[in-house]
């Protein structure tokens, strides 16, 4: 039964576990366009300056690699405890 259990938490934490590169390479891509628009068009805009602020995007951009990387830990410790999981019910 542990068995069947780990085995179907691991199919849908190996999907997203095998998504993190692509979705961290994204990220980085998104941020450094960000920072490029910022350089290439410094003349403000009120609308685009106000929905900054509103956004807090200095602390989001600072933050969302962070928060990646807290989840992809999280991500591979589910697979640690899978593998656990599955290792354990071999032994009994």
């Amino acid at each position: 039964m542990v068995a069947g259990i780990a085995h179907e938490i691991n199919n849908p934490v190996n999907f997203i576990y095998g998504k993190m590169p692509s979705t961290e390479n994204y990220l980085k891509d998104l941020i450094a366009l960000l920072y490029l628009y910022q350089e290439q068009y410094p003349d403000k805009n009120k609308i685009i300056e106000e929905e900054i602020a509103a956004i807090d995007l200095e602390f989001m951009t600072e933050d969302l690699p962070k928060m990646f990387s807290s989840m992809k830990v999280g991500a591979q410790r589910i697979r640690e405890i899978i593998l656990s999981l599955h290792n354990s019910s071999r032994l009994d």
